[in-house]
């Protein structure tokens, strides 16, 4: 639950221009994905490498 709250706080904050100028964006556009990765492990998330056999 607070890797969502993370990812709808980094979102409201790109629309509502705290972090850039406001206005209507595509997903793919809202967010920096190194910054993205960053909060989210900061908050405690983790990314892991699935093998494939």
């Amino acid at each position: 639950m607070p890797l969502t709250g993370l990812g709808v706080a980094l979102l409201l904050e790109r629309l509502t221009g705290l972090d850039t100028s406001p206005g209507l964006y595509f997903p793919y556009q809202l967010l920096d994905s190194q910054r993205y990765f960053d909060r989210f492990q900061h908050a405690g998330g983790e990314i892991l490498t699935l093998e494939v056999l």
